[in-house]
């Protein structure tokens, strides 16, 4: 009995402990292009364990730990990228160097 107390102590202890949380931001992001650009930037940001975009909701969810990185500066982020993200604008000079088919007034066809 005692040892696996012990073993149940241990295993506390030494258990990874994070408090991670969901955000979903709204982007402009439009293409696959733009999915995997977003997804794979993110995923390098220390504090962020995934980022999935759905393309035809323009939806960007991100699983993080809020102990480590805010929900304003994952948005800051994405802005960085070249994107939208809940209302705040892309930085320009991000959004300039974006393939054209990922940028907002793109009327081709993806």
């Amino acid at each position: 009995m005692k040892l696996k107390l012990l073993i149940l102590m241990l295993i506390s202890v030494s258990a990874p402990s994070f408090a991670s949380d969901t955000l979903i931001i709204k982007t402009s992001a439009q293409c696959e292009s733009c999915k995997n650009r977003l997804e794979s930037r993110l995923k390098k940001i220390h504090g962020i364990f995934s980022a999935n975009l759905v393309i035809e909701s323009k939806e960007l969810s991100v699983v993080f730990d809020k102990a480590l990185i805010s929900p304003q500066d994952i948005e800051t982020k994405v802005t960085e990228i070249g994107y939208d993200a809940n209302g705040k604008e892309a930085k320009k000079a991000a959004y300039k160097r974006l393939p054209a088919c990922c940028r907002k007034d793109y009327k081709g066809s993806h």
